[in-house]
């Protein structure tokens, strides 16, 4: 049993050593950080302010989403003054989906132009 223990042990530590490593024979040449080159319109900011203005006939919550469905804020809609506020965003996101749920579950898909999400979930009267 204990020559088994040994083989098994030697086994696991020569595929570790063999596995574990790679070696290349590529060099790599350090560069000074004071020689890095960085362009002048880059963007440092990693979020951005937006003014956002959401109106609806009853007061609810509201979330706003990223496409991929992951809750980037959560508010609340008053049914008279609306939700009006400046909120922060990852700078990455243009597209929101907008989620209000309390009479019918409604949604809208909104692309963030000039950091402003404006909408309605008041229906036009025709």
């Amino acid at each position: 049993m204990k020559l088994i223990i040994k083989i098994v042990l030697l086994g696991l530590v020569l595929v570790g050593l063999f596995s574990g490593c790679s070696f290349s024979n590529e060099e790599t040449t350090p560069v000074d950080i004071n020689d890095l080159q960085i362009s002048d319109d880059f963007n440092f900011e990693t979020e951005r302010w937006i003014n956002v203005e959401l109106h609806a006939l009853y007061t609810g919550t509201f979330y706003l989403k990223d496409m991929e469905d992951n809750m980037l804020f959560k508010g609340s809609i008053d049914q008279f003054n609306g939700f009006v506020q400046k909120i922060k965003l990852p700078s990455a996101i243009t597209q929101v989906r907008i989620e209000y749920h309390e009479v019918d579950s409604e949604y809208k898909n909104y692309e963030i132009r000039d950091n402003e999400i404006v909408y309605s979930f008041v229906p036009q009267i025709r």
